[in-house]
């Protein structure tokens, strides 16, 4: 289900379809959205209500898209109260998310883009490299 908010983001009901634990405690998370896949900009991100129990929503980057599929993807690594609910989510469960969100950004040289994503990546320790992206 989408709604459009003022023609620049959506709020949709976002079905998960995967959900991956790796080392550390981060996560991918795959989420089902045509709107949100198709007018996602490298650099944007999205909220996310991760429980009933939260009403407070959560910004997450917004990892890769998959327009083909209709779906996204968002790594996110536990660090609180919220991303330990979001943790918790199951395969099939209906997510509210709000997005597009932020001023993406245009990829212009592959090698440079990549050697700034490599030098963010490590500089955050595989936080989110989207604020620090130039």
């Amino acid at each position: 289900m989408s709604k459009n908010n003022r023609n620049t983001i959506n709020v949709e009901d976002c079905q998960v379809l995967a959900h991956y634990k790796f080392a550390g405690d981060q996560y991918i998370i795959t989420l089902s959205s045509e709107a949100i896949a198709n007018e996602t900009r490298p650099g944007q991100f999205v909220h996310i209500t991760v429980s009933d129990a939260l009403p407070m929503r959560r910004p997450i980057s917004i990892m890769s898209v998959d327009k083909e599929n209709a779906t996204f993807d968002l790594l996110y690594k536990v660090v609180g109260e919220g991303t330990r609910q979001f943790a918790e989510r199951k395969i099939g469960e209906t997510l509210s998310v709000i997005g597009p969100i932020g001023n993406g950004f245009t990829m212009t040289d592959k090698k440079t883009s990549a050697i700034n994503w490599r030098r963010c990546w490590y500089a955050t320790d595989g936080g989110d490299c989207t604020r620090y992206q130039r």
